[in-house]
């Protein structure tokens, strides 16, 4: 959700994080059906196998895909700010 945030302006941003959301759900209500499915048909270690198949896969293609969006520097100078801010904030 960071990345959504980071690559959107404020305006436009409600739209791309619906679907995000919207996923979630689905994922979360699909899940165990398709996760009780494989384990009565091909027992529970293939779900598992299979968790650790698509999320390896997943991983690569997004770490092929996506780029930083905010340098490092930037984001670690950001957080310094919001930390001093909330020190001040608290006294």
């Amino acid at each position: 959700m960071r990345y959504i945030h980071d690559s959107y302006e404020s305006e436009s941003v409600d739209g791309p994080m619906s679907k995000v959301m919207s996923s979630m759900a689905i994922g979360m209500l699909l899940g165990p059906l398709v996760g009780g499915l494989l384990a009565q048909v091909f027992g529970v270690a293939s779900v598992f196998l299979c968790g650790a198949v698509s999320f390896t896969l997943l991983t690569m293609a997004l770490s092929l895909s996506l780029e930083e969006v905010v340098e490092t520097r930037v984001r670690i100078r950001i957080r310094i700010r919001l930390r001093a801010w909330d020190f001040r904030r608290r006294a």
